[in-house]
């Protein structure tokens, strides 16, 4: 679908070159949105939707960035500034984590997801908000006369059952995640009266490279297929359509939510 609300606007997606970013990134520059890309380690990838998206006509590069460190948040930003002087949409999308048992968990293998997921979103959203509305440009939430303005800018960070539900080696991940849920909510709070909205997207499972880390529990992968009322893993692109729904115009009264996109699955 082709939403005419993107056209001539700048989205920051992290993790925009593989898997559900690498949709959100198409779907989008389809619409008309340049695009900053940001990516861990994996250049060819990089390199190879940076070429496609180019055939969009519209602005895009990618950035390599270890999430883990706190001083790469404000080169992104700038990065973005110099590229596009001004940003509409940031995507949270990168995800990193050790994928071990509870018993095996060091603080160590503990703060790389905490690190790479929760606390760079965190950083993220508010650097982001700053270039999207510089503060002072509206009011302070008491002074406010005539309502919060419109959520014409807008954050998205993809969350995972795993937040809520038992997901086998995913303690790290799935704590993260329900740390971006909480921060969600903070933020919509206090980022609307600049005019930003923030939510997040939970899916269940994804046909994407992150299935790998479960290949030892195929029964289990198996056993959530079998209970999914739709029948079937996400695709990348069932994910991605949500994201860009809750970045258009047409989400502009939603903030604050995490809307849950799994085929069923946290129903049964």
């Amino acid at each position: 679908m082709i939403y005419p609300c993107f056209q001539g606007k700048v989205a920051l997606i992290t993790g925009g070159t593989r898997g559900i970013g690498r949709q959100i990134s198409e779907l989008l520059a389809a619409s008309g949105c340049s695009l900053y890309l940001v990516y861990r380690h994996d250049r060819a990838s990089a390199e190879a939707a940076e070429n496609d998206i180019h055939h969009y006509k519209v602005g895009v590069e990618t950035s390599q960035a270890n999430l883990m460190d706190d001083a790469v948040i404000p080169e992104i930003i700038a990065g973005v500034n110099n590229r596009f002087g001004r940003l509409d949409y940031l995507v949270s999308n990168a995800v990193f984590g050790v994928i071990k048992r509870i018993g095996d968990y060091t603080a160590k293998r503990f703060d790389i997801s905490m690190k790479t997921n929760a606390r760079a979103y965190l950083l993220l959203a508010q650097a982001a908000a700053d270039l999207m509305v510089p503060p002072g440009t509206v009011d302070e939430p008491s002074e406010v006369k005539d309502g919060p303005l419109p959520a014409t800018k807008r954050i998205v960070a993809l969350s995972s059952l795993g937040s809520e539900k038992y997901i086998p080696g995913y303690a790290g991940v799935g704590a993260s995640k329900a740390a971006i849920e909480s921060l969600t909510r903070y933020l919509a709070v206090e980022l609307a009266p600049r005019g930003i909205g923030v939510n997040t997207v939970s899916g269940g499972l994804v046909e994407t490279d992150s299935l790998a880390y479960f290949s030892e529990k195929p029964e289990w992968i198996e056993s959530q297929v079998a209970k999914t009322p739709l029948g079937r893993i996400a695709r990348p692109e069932d994910i991605a359509k949500v994201v860009v729904w809750l970045l258009s115009d047409q989400a502009e009264w939603i903030t604050g939510q995490n809307i849950i996109a799994d085929g069923g699955l946290s129903l049964v």
